[in-house]
């Protein structure tokens, strides 16, 4: 009789172990299934945030390629300008000239 209650017993408590395990099984699928919805859309978003930080790496890229043939430009200006002002050339030319023809005339 002891043997058949503590079985009975023992039943119960199996059963609602069970039922326990199955509801807590069931929670984890929904919690599972939240979180399957949550990753898709992170992935989804992920994607759209990749094609934006593409877009705003290739513009980098533009403007640095910008700024460098800009830099360029301008020291080629630069480099133009010092040659305009260098009179350095024209000046010695000036003097020889001046010099040949004192001595041309002081030759007279």
């Amino acid at each position: 009789m002891i043997f058949e209650i503590c079985a009975i017993g023992a039943v119960v408590i199996f059963a609602f172990l069970a039922i326990y395990i199955i509801q807590t099984l069931r929670t984890l699928q929904m919690t599972l299934k939240g979180l399957h919805h949550l990753t898709l859309n992170l992935e989804d978003k992920s994607r759209k945030i990749e094609s934006t930080i593409n877009t705003i790496s290739t513009l980098g890229d533009v403007c640095e390629e910008k700024m460098r043939a800009l830099y360029e430009r301008d020291l080629k200006q630069r480099e133009r300008e010092c040659k305009k002002s260098d009179y350095s050339a024209d000046l010695a030319d000036l003097i020889v000239a001046s010099l040949k023809l004192t001595t041309k005339f002081l030759r007279r």
